[in-house]
């Protein structure tokens, strides 16, 4: 058997066809122990294994459309949001009414967010961002019917609800800003992000008091559609896919198809020397040997060895030239990070043992091996590489071979909403049981959230009945704070980064610092200037908080979680949005204006405490626990009788 060398441009190299490993396993590892590959586990390297390991996708550049359509999205919100109170009277609700719509799409926020998050991973991220475009525009659609056709007050409840459980946006493409990303310049694109949807969030308020005021009522909420529409076309036409699951599907495709010619041609010259060493005329030979070679594809092991070692070759060519990509497309002097480290040679050595111990599994008595056991072979040592180093999510080389099972049982796999929720849950429940940072990190997360939206929720009231400011001139004051968030997130949060030298952790401590001691004031001042001023530090603190703290929460998990990370973050901030508006409102109702902004600063200064003493891998570099390994996935089906 010959290889075609110009059907497979993968390698130039030839594994070992004698039977032999091409490459020795470690020392006192089985050939059939696949956890013993430092390639297939992380930790064993000596490696943190906290950190991301993963090219960015799409070459390291997060795409200017992402931005525009997320500014679109805030600005429709931006146009509703203000106005709820006014279609809750307009419709013979009262100020309770209103509180239950917030707490009603907090709660769907909650669920939404922890599905949709995980479901990102795992499927891709336009499908799910275009799902929860889908569901704004839904949402929204029967708010203008709700209002404009005066409908009942359960209707515009309703209506609340998809907005809440699908429009989850906000998560997504933080993903994806995680995807196209790497982590010495995650921080500043997270800020681009927060600072495109804040400008979106300041135009919106705006227009839509002007619009409901001037024409109708039912105005905003259709322009609020026709701008999810708007990014829905900005997303199904401009946004790549980056989600590495179905990158990896795509190069594990682009890898294999070439492999499958190659095979299918070996298959029918060894089909042909079997029948002419039988006695077989040549010519009835050459009739028959390709229609034996179609219906069985059988392929004596060693030149299967062979040919699926230039496969496994040709994916560390695949990663050598993604990270030559990343490296051209970011900033000069980034320091080098192992998020964009390929596959070194000595852990291809190993995968290539490992591929040979493998393949083993599924080789008859006969020393044959069939094409599809071939694939299957070599699609569980592509699922538990990827799987391993945190580029494809957990459990995916495990529900792989489900599939399989099912499918040659004649049996249908499991899907559906409920075992996408599950699959979910575990995931999130998973990632925080294996990376003990990001349990701190949401606790801190949890409190600076809870200390800045205490004073929020709680400023309005204390701002018109101490201070005797009006409506028109609280929105004012929300817009300036917004606009002080957006500098901040543009301006002084990379300066700091670059010019100042600090880190995340240190950002994140100074945005705490900044809000524990500006929180107390906004509701111990007597002057309009002074809360002007206070909430406006506080908005700079929170916006350097809020983007540090999920810098450090993505950065601290596998890429292939980041859409459930991110997920988290939103259901943490839903969570807060929730619980303190009562809790506010208790403070000042029973204690005073000068409560929930003591609470505040309190909550602020614990959340800063937490962050200090928080132990992250990435900045601290200690080594992790010995005798700590990756279990391998289950192995594959048994082999072929």
């Amino acid at each position: 058997w010959r290889r075609p060398s110009r059907l497979w441009p993968l390698s130039h190299g030839m594994a070992r066809t004698d039977g032999a490993a091409p490459h020795p396993l470690p020392e006192g590892a089985s050939a059939s122990d696949i956890s013993a590959c430092t390639f297939l586990n992380a930790r064993g390297r000596g490696d943190d294994s906290s950190l991301a390991v993963a090219v960015p996708s799409n070459g390291g550049r997060v795409p200017h459309a992402l931005y525009l359509a997320f500014a679109l999205d805030m600005c429709a919100v931006g146009l509703v949001i203000p106005l709820l109170p006014t279609f809750t009277r307009m419709l013979g609700g009262d100020a309770r009414f209103t509180g239950m719509l917030q707490s009603a799409y907090g709660l769907s926020q909650v669920i939404g967010a922890s599905f949709f998050g995980g479901l990102s991973d795992r499927i891709g991220r336009r499908p799910v961002l275009q799902a929860s475009l889908a569901g704004g525009i839904l949402g929204y659609s029967l708010l203008s019917i709700s209002v404009g056709f005066r409908l009942q007050l359960w209707c515009l409840l309703a209506s609340r609800l998809p907005i809440g459980l699908t429009k989850q946006s906000v998560a997504v493409t933080r993903a994806v800003v995680t995807d196209c990303s790497t982590v010495a310049g995650r921080a500043q694109a997270l800020g681009r992000l927060a600072a495109s949807g804040g400008i979106g969030f300041i135009i919106g308020p705006a227009f839509g008091g002007i619009l409901s005021a001037a024409v109708s009522p039912m105005c905003p909420p259709i322009l609020a559609v026709c701008l999810f529409l708007l990014a829905q076309l900005i997303v199904t036409l401009f946004v790549p896919e980056t989600v590495p699951t179905v990158l990896a599907i795509r190069e594990f495709q682009n890898s294999f198809f070439p492999a499958m010619r190659i095979f299918d041609s070996a298959a029918r010259a060894h089909a042909l020397n079997t029948a002419l060493r039988s006695g077989v005329a040549p010519e009835f030979a050459n009739r028959t040997a390709p229609l034996c070679a179609t219906s069985g594809a059988l392929l004596p092991v060693a030149a299967a060895t062979a040919i699926g070692a230039d496969v496994v070759r040709g994916w560390r060519q695949n990663e050598i030239a993604q990270h030559l990509n990343t490296s051209a497309s970011t900033s000069e002097g980034a320091p080098s990070t192992p998020s964009t480290r390929a596959t070194s040679p000595a852990e291809l050595s190993q995968l290539l043992s490992v591929w040979k111990a493998s393949i083993t599994q599924y080789t008859s008595a006969d020393g044959l091996i069939s094409a599809g056991e071939f694939k299957n072979s070599l699609e569980h040592l592509f699922l538990n590489a990827r799987e391993a180093r945190g580029t494809l999510p957990r459990g995916t080389a495990k529900r792989a071979a489900a599939r399989r099972v099912a499918e040659d049982a004649g049996l249908p796999p499991p899907s559906g909403a409920g075992a996408e929720l599950v699959t979910s849950a575990r995931t999130i429940v998973t990632v925080l049981k294996e990376v003990p940072a990001l349990r701190a990190l949401c606790r801190v997360r949890l409190l600076s959230e809870c200390a800045v939206l205490t004073v929020h929720n709680t400023f309005p009231t204390f701002a018109s009945e101490s201070l005797g400011m009006r409506p028109k001139d609280i929105g004012y004051v929300m817009t300036l704070a917004a606009a002080m968030s957006v500098f901040v997130d543009i301006f002084v949060l990379p300066k700091l980064l670059r010019a100042g030298g600090l880190d995340l952790r240190a950002t994140g401590c100074v945005g705490l610092l900044v809000a524990a001691l500006a929180l107390p004031a906004c509701g111990a001042v007597s002057h309009m200037r002074a809360l002007v001023l206070a909430l406006v530090v506080v908005s700079a603190g929170a916006s350097l908080v809020r983007t540090s703290v999920a810098a450090l929460m993505v950065n601290h998990a596998r890429p292939a979680d980041a859409g459930t990370v991110s997920g988290m973050i939103d259901a943490i901030e839903s969570v807060c949005r929730v619980c303190t508006p009562l809790g506010g409102g208790f403070l000042l109702a029973q204690h005073g204006a000068w409560a929930p902004g003591v609470a505040s600063g309190a909550l602020a200064l614990v959340a800063l405490v937490e962050l200090l003493a928080a132990e992250l891998p990435g900045l601290s570099r200690k080594p992790p626990p010995p005798g700590l390994s990756l279990k391998p996935p289950p192995p594959p089906p048994g082999k072929r009788e």
